[in-house]
């Protein structure tokens, strides 16, 4: 007679593609008091499967179906911000985003909150997080981005009924726009401007083109990197802003609606332009390369010829530029600040700086801003092309008429 084989799966379990197992078991099936148990973790065996599922079912019978499975079928922080991250995220935002939410979640609410319990985590929990992530010097905007990201993670936790309400946004705003006016942007004086260029171009001749840019239109860092040759009208002295370009990714998508917007270009930068077409073209033709579609044409490249990945710039040029110059630290994006502050200094129309700033409104411009606002009349100052480009020749613009330009 030969010998019973040794039995290796247990009832009610499953193994996975990746070699664990759950289990899964429906009590009472189409009855009134049909349970389910469906196992969220995954197990080394199918006999601990197995005794998990026994231990389901002994709660159960202790403490009924609906308190056992709010308690144990809930799953983590961290597994909830990570089905968010892997599939809500992409739908819902642009990759650049995305990359940034990523960051948040694996490096700063994945080791404080992603063992929680998503049943667990209460407001005085996540006030706890944003607290600690202010003493650690993350500034108060960063800190709502934190926010942000954990009550979306948790949006999902109440919409499955896992919560009765989201803790985190029970918090509201957690850094307020009346701290952001109060914190004065820093910008760069004229002078600076000069030097930070004039030292770009003799050590970083390639990208003194691109800074320019972005001093004297303001432009998002990312804004500037994704501009095509389409983009710039030399003799309507404007400039297209349609996409961006962050973190490897190119998007149709500028940060907000109003960031779609045609900006004024100063005529000593169209001179600058005028004449990096004009070497482009050259280096092609000595090259023997072909023209590059309209889609693929950037005005600006790094040296390989590819766009310019901002996190790289920063590294490998901007910093040791500022160090070359003998500059105070500051940020790329300050020349966005210097853009503007500059502008309602010389006492140019809110509307039209807030506009060409691609900023979604008014107040923000003015929030922001508020303290370059001259308190009487505003300061006889030259045009901005004038300040940081003093040794540039104006574009002549070839067109028999122009219409009216903001840049002077």
């Amino acid at each position: 007679m030969m010998a019973r084989r040794k039995q290796t799966r247990y009832p009610n379990t499953q193994q996975l593609p990746s070699g664990k197992w759950r289990f899964r078991k429906v009590r009472n099936k189409g009855r009134p008091n049909e349970v389910l148990f469906l196992s969220r973790a995954d197990y080394a065996s199918s006999e601990a499967a197995w005794l998990a599922l026994q231990q389901r079912i002994q709660l159960v019978d202790l403490y009924g179906a609906e308190a056992v499975a709010a308690a144990s079928q809930a799953p983590t922080f961290g597994e909830l911000a990570q089905e968010w991250i892997s599939v809500t995220a992409p739908a819902t935002v642009e990759a650049s985003t995305v990359s940034d939410y990523k960051g948040i979640v694996d490096n700063h609410l994945k080791p404080a909150l992603g063992d929680v319990l998503v049943t667990n985590l209460t407001k005085k929990a996540v006030i706890t997080y944003l607290q600690k992530k202010l003493l650690e010097g993350l500034a108060p905007s960063t800190v709502n981005h934190h926010k942000g990201v954990i009550a979306r993670v948790m949006d999902l936790a109440e919409q499955d009924g896992l919560i009765p309400a989201n803790p985190a946004r029970a918090l509201g705003r957690w850094s307020k726009r009346e701290g952001r006016a109060e914190r004065t942007p820093k910008v760069f004086a004229p002078e600076q401007v000069c030097k930070l260029l004039e030292t770009c171009r003799e050590h970083w001749p390639g990208y003194a083109d691109y800074l320019a840019t972005m001093a004297l239109t303001g432009l998002r860092t990312g804004e500037a990197a994704a501009l095509l040759w389409e983009d710039i009208d030399l003799d309507g002295l404007r400039a297209q802003v349609r996409r961006s370009y962050r973190k490897g990714v190119l998007s149709p998508q500028v940060k907000t609606p109003a960031g779609r917007r045609r900006v004024p270009l100063y005529p000593r930068l169209a001179t600058l332009l005028q004449e990096r077409r004009l070497a482009q073209k050259k280096e092609r033709l000595a090259a023997g390369l072909p023209r590059p579609r309209a889609s693929e044409n950037w005005v600006f490249t790094n040296g390989a010829g590819g766009l310019i990945d901002v996190d790289h710039f920063r590294a490998r040029v901007w910093l040791p530029l500022l160090e070359k110059a003998e500059l105070p630290a500051r940020r790329l994006h300050d020349l966005r600040h210097t853009y503007v502050s500059t502008r309602i200094k010389r006492g140019e129309d809110l509307a039209a700086i807030s506009r060409d700033a691609g900023h979604a409104n008014l107040r923000i411009t003015l929030e922001t801003y508020a303290h370059f606002i001259p308190a009487g009349e505003s300061k006889e100052m030259p045009p901005l092309d004038e300040l940081f480009l003093p040794g540039i020749l104006p574009y002549i613009v070839t067109a028999k008429e122009k219409g009216p330009s903001r840049a002077g």
